[in-house]
């Protein structure tokens, strides 16, 4: 006796014996990749926005990682830094390391003349357009919390993959390393790790 399932259309089933292998695509060798998201972990205060700032400043001058690997720059970047002012903070640092300073972006909203916040996934769709007319190859969120929705679960694992889904989405899309720093511990208790 024979029963023949059908699967709901947007079931995509494949073995892997039918899927070509596809290498991956490096930004900085080993560490970050092209269509990816990678998070990065660690304590307030112990230089993560200086370091993502640096790969900024290396990307867009096409100079070599701190571990001397070398830059497939130069390229251009986008900055989303929700603790740092982009004039008084962000900018002094970019020159100071020597960025090519034509080639790193801000990315901010103003709506009706006033700066707004920007969120994901509601926003998405304006950093694909952002990245569209960058070509930007390194997009950094600093920190990554500062820009979910409110209705994202933060302590829900579920919850922050499907806030984070489109911007993985677009990594893919647009061929570009995501950078997501994130506190470990930001109550001012012990330390993480």
């Amino acid at each position: 006796m024979s029963t023949e399932l059908t699967l709901d259309p947007s079931i995509c089933l494949q073995s892997f014996g039918q899927l070509v292998p596809c290498p991956l695509e490096w930004l900085w060798p080993g560490r970050l990749a092209f269509g990816k998201l990678a998070i990065f972990d660690g304590d307030p205060g112990l230089g993560k926005s200086l370091l993502a700032l640096d790969l900024c400043a290396r990307v867009s001058t096409g100079r070599p990682f701190p571990d001397g690997s070398p830059s497939p720059g130069p390229m251009s970047s986008i900055v989303l830094n929700g603790e740092d002012g982009a004039h008084d903070t962000i900018l002094a640092r970019l020159q100071a390391m020597g960025a090519d300073m034509g080639r790193v972006f801000d990315f901010h909203r103003i709506v009706e003349g006033v700066p707004d916040l920007t969120r994901f996934p509601e926003h998405a769709h304006l950093l694909g357009q952002a990245l569209a007319k960058t070509g930007a190859r390194l997009v950094v969120f600093d920190p990554v919390m500062a820009f979910l929705e409110a209705a994202v679960a933060t302590g829900n694992d579920a919850s922050v993959r499907q806030a984070l889904l489109p911007l993985m989405l677009l990594a893919e899309q647009y061929r570009c390393a995501m950078l997501l720093s994130r506190h470990l511990n930001k109550g001012g208790g012990a330390h993480a790790g």
